[in-house]
This record gives structure tokens, C-alpha cells and sequence, in this order.
């Protein structure tokens, strides 16, 4: 229905020869649902329609934009006459495409968005109006301070390798803005929790559940990292994860170690997120690759303290193993 809605928006632009003379409640019927903010100006880029999305994220309600020139929504105008002279004129020959500008909300709050926008033409080619569908972009500044906090964390000498990784999903949740955090080991079909964060003190380590049950088994299946920021909305939706728990956000990533699977990381909630960036992809890749590498120094240590125990000749309990076993039973 949504598609069909969009198909005869797009003739009625044709067609129609401009924005002007398109029914708002047709607008409204089409982009009324999209969660990214949708504005569409005239030819001159005076605002002729905004979706509700548009409301929510700048604080401006419609009637206050319409007629307004979109200059309203920018942080430096000069971003405004940039974004004109590249692609928002009448002699523009590009397509649509994605970029990252500063925007100011109503109240002066600044915010970078990451922006699709393109030229709407009629039939013979003229441009009859604008569009540009804007969602918020996490700032640098929370990149860096994120990866500044895995830095930190992985450099503290005085952390074990698991409290590590358990630090590590809590500075995910931070940032990604959501409630579960797990670390599994898959081995078949079998999916376990071997560390978690659950703000909502809802899931346990050790916790089993089949592959099949869980958004993990799309993260394998490609092999990289997968996000779904809306699963009601995704082609996921009728999922058993979804069905039985219904976690409407997820982005996770495979977990490799010494060349072979061993799980997955990935973050989830009960609420639908922002769409998922490529910046988040990257982190959530970052963190896959860390908790990597704090698995691979865990086994190292332990395998160490093992052979440490163990009498090279013999393959038996060495002395200092049987002082340390009489230790803890008399302890």
C-alpha cells in the first residue's frame, strides 16, 4: 500500500507539474508513517510540506514551516546556500544521494542529520520542487568518546579479561541507546549466553536458546554486521525472536577467534532506534574484534596457569598445585 501510495506521488509530480498541485493529504498519506523527517519545498525551497517525523525532530509545528524557506532548519545558513548551489537549483544534475549537515531545532539546539536529497522534475524535466529526508547522525564527539572508553577499558591492567568484555557491552548499550548486551558462544544450534548486561536484570549467563530462535542467525548468515532499528517495520517481523520476546532493535556481529566462529556480540531492546548508521556498524565490528582478542588472552592465561600446575615429566599435579588444592580445602 505504502508503495503504491509513493507511485502515485511521484506521477502526480510528473504529471502534474508541481508540487503545488498535489493534494496534502496525499503527502500525508505517504510520508506521514516514515520515521525520518520528510520535507518537501517548491522550486524557490520555500517548505510545502513536512511530515510529522519533521515535527518531532526540529520542534516546529507544520504550519510554522510552510512557506518558510528551509534556511529555518539549518545551523549556519551558509550550509543552506552550500546545499543550493550543489544540488537544491534548478539546473542540478544530481542524483539523489546521502550527506551529513548541521541542523538547528527550534529551541537552538544543533544536531548533525544525515540527509537524502534530490530534485523532483516533471515530465519535460523541469524541476517543480525538492525533497530531503533527514534522521539525526550520532555526533563525532560520542564516536570518539566511545572509542576512547574501549581504549581505556582494554589498557586497565587491573580488569580480568572478563570484566573486561563486561565493561565493553555496558559501553555499547551507552551508546547505541539500548537495554540487552550479550556476548554468545554458538557451537551448532546451540546458542548460550556467556556474558550479559541486561538493564532490565532479565536475561542470565549461561542462558540457552536454539540459533534459529534468535536475530543472531541473520548476522551469520551474512557473515558481517546486521542491524534492524524497527523490526515491526522490518522484513524480520514475523520472526520467532520477535514473536516470543519482542525486541523491536538489534545490531550485532560475528565473533571469530584463531580463524574459526565462536559467536556473536550484539545489542537489543524493546524499543525501536534511530536506523542504524555506518559508524555503528564499524563500532559494533570494533567491539566484536576487542572482545576477540580478550577471549583469545583468557584462554592464553588459563592454558598458562594449567601447564604451570601440571609436572612436565610426569603429567601429574606438580607440588604447587597440591599446596595451593590443600589451601582451598582447608580454607
Amino acid at each position: 500500500m505504502k508503495d503504491d501510495k509513493l507511485g502515485e506521488t511521484t506521477k502526480a509530480l510528473v504529471d502534474g507539474g508541481g508540487v503545488n498541485s498535489i493534494s496534502p493529504s496525499l503527502f500525508t498519506e505517504v510520508f506521514d508513517a516514515f520515521e525520518e523527517a520528510v520535507v518537501i519545498t517548491d522550486a524557490s525551497r520555500r517548505m510545502v510540506y513536512v511530515n510529522s517525523a519533521t515535527e518531532r525532530l526540529f520542534g516546529y509545528s507544520k504550519n510554522a514551516l510552510y512557506g518558510e524557506e528551509a534556511k529555518i532548519l539549518y545551523a549556519d545558513e551558509n550550509d543552506f546556500f552550500e546545499q543550493g548551489r550543489i544540488r537544491f537549483n534548478t539546473s542540478s544534475k544530481i542524483a539523489a544521494e546521502n550527506y551529513r549537515v548541521a541542523y538547528r531545532r527550534s529551541d537552538g539546539e544543533q544536531f548533525f542529520g544525515l540527509t537524502t536529497g534530490a530534485v523532483m522534475r516533471a515530465k519535460d524535466g523541469t524541476v517543480t520542487g525538492f525533497i530531503g529526508i533527514v534522521r539525526p547522525a550520532r555526533s563525532t564527539d560520542q564516536s570518539l568518546d566511545t572509542l576512547q572508553k574501549i581504549q581505556n577499558i582494554t589498557s586497565d591492567v587491573a580488569l580480568s579479561q572478563s570484566n573486561k568484555i563486561e565493561r565493553l557491552l555496558r559501553v555499547g548499550l551507552d551508546h547505541f541507546g539500548l537495554e540487552k548486551a550479550i556476548v554468545s558462544r554458538i557451537v551448532g544450534s546451540q546458542y548460550t549466553i556467556e556474558y550479559c548486561v541486561d538493564l532490565k536484570g532479565e536475561l542470565e549467563p549461561l542462558t540457552t536458546f536454539d540459533l534459529s530462535g534468535t536475530y543472531c542467525v541473520h548476522t551469520l548468515s551474512a557473515g558481517k554486521s546486521v542491524g534492524f532499528h524497527f523490526v515491526a517495520k522490518s522484513e524480520i517481523q514475523n520472526h520467532p525472536c520477535y514473536a516470543n520476546f519482542k525486541l523491536e532493535s538489534y545490531i550485532g556481529a560475528p565473533i571469530w577467534l584463531s580463524g574459526q566462529l565462536y559467536g556473536t556480540i550484539n545489542f537489543s531492546s524493546p524499543s525501536p532506534v534511530e536506523p542504524f548508521c555506518r559508524d555503528d556498524h564499524i563500532l559494533v565490528a570494533l567491539l566484536s574484534d576487542t572482545v576477540s582478542y580478550l577471549l583469545y588472552k583468557k584462554q592464553s592465561e588459563e592454558e598458562m596457569k594449567r601447564l604451570a600446575s601440571i609436572d612436565g615429566l610426569t603429567g601429574l599435579p606438580n607440588r604447587r598445585a597440591t599446596m595451593e588444592r590443600l589451601s582451598e580445602l582447608s580454607a
